[in-house]
């Protein structure tokens, strides 16, 4: 089985580098994003979609599917890792956000530790083995799952390391491996295993 898993085009809240919640529009340049996405994603046999439920990601899988026409469906095991509420709609490099991100990372190995009411290390590897799970359980041979950045690096970390994936092993992967708007990840699961074929394929853009 192949899943085809996307990042989301680019949203307004990305161009404007703030701290993005459920709400927000796709920018003009993410709504381009999604359809070089469709054209490329035309020349695979797809027979579903999953996506996020988030505005953004819906926006995405609209526009893929208006090339596809396949059946779409929204799963929340594929939304974005929770940011804490009160950093939403505030410059990523501001000094608020900043302070908050380096105190959820200094306490990632502590599974009961929340700045507020964030998703902290334990509860999106919780919900990613769940996706993957669920994924798993599929007879589809090629799916399409569109996504959000922070969360497809723990989705992938979860394929290489499984269960045993620890907070300070994640960060790693949090910082190593770049999500592009609407790039192109491949996981093939096969013999009852996960593998990772293809990391972020932007070729579409030019």
């Amino acid at each position: 089985m192949n899943i085809y898993l996307v990042r989301h085009g680019e949203s307004e809240a990305n161009a404007q580098q703030v701290k993005q919640g459920t709400g927000g529009n796709l920018s003009t340049q993410g709504k381009q994003q999604a359809k070089f996405l469709a054209e490329r994603l035309s020349r695979i046999s797809l027979e579903n979609i999953i996506s996020s439920p988030v505005l953004r990601t819906k926006q995405t899988a609209d526009i893929i599917n208006k090339k596809l026409n396949l059946p779409l469906t929204y799963s929340p095991l594929f939304v974005e890792r929770k940011t804490p509420t009160e950093l939403i709609g505030k410059p990523l490099q501001s000094p608020e956000v900043t302070n908050a991100m380096q105190k959820m990372y200094d306490n990632y190995s502590d599974n009961e530790w929340h700045y507020s009411d964030e998703e902290n290390f334990s509860d999106l590897k919780t919900r990613a083995m769940s996706g993957l799970k669920e994924l798993a359980e599929s007879t589809s041979k090629n799916r399409l799952v569109v996504t959000h950045g922070a969360f497809l690096r723990v989705l992938i970390a979860c394929v290489i390391m499984g269960n045993t994936l620890t907070s300070a092993e994640y960060l790693k992967f949090n910082s190593t491996l770049k999500a592009t708007n609407t790039g192109i990840t491949l996981i093939r699961y096969i013999n009852s295993e996960w593998q990772l074929i293809i990391w972020n394929d932007h070729s579409h853009l030019g």
